[in-house]
């Protein structure tokens, strides 16, 4: 039982670890863009702003165009009850960028997220 508990919480443990994100407000005036080449990749749009800043976009997830599903096989709900047949539509769902701003020197400025 006990060999049990461990190994739960070793396993619990490890998701945790994997679900960490960065925090990114711990990360103004030290993170360089560099150090985002290495982690994210090459930015999918970058400009260099005209006081000199720079503005690098990364998609974090792409936008879903949606789908719809016809037949038989096809399930969906109408007042609490699950229902076989007909038709179900899956909306269409943006996708999210990370927005980093980096100064002259190419230090983290700010950060955001926006889904488009």
């Amino acid at each position: 039982m006990k060999a049990l508990l461990h190994i739960s919480l070793m396993f619990l443990l490890l998701i945790a670890g994997c679900a960490t994100r960065p925090k990114w407000d711990e990360r103004i005036g030290r993170y360089t863009y560099g150090e985002a080449l290495l982690e994210l990749g090459m930015p999918s749009h970058q400009t260099r702003l005209p006081n000199g800043n720079m503005l690098a976009e990364w998609r974090i997830r792409p936008p879903t165009p949606g789908s719809v599903g016809y037949g038989p096989a096809a399930e969906y709900h109408t007042a609490g009850i699950l229902e076989r047949g007909g038709s179900r539509r899956t909306p269409p769902q943006p996708g999210r960028v990370l927005v980093l701003y980096f100064s002259e020197s190419e230090k983290l400025l700010n950060w955001r997220v926006e889904e488009r």
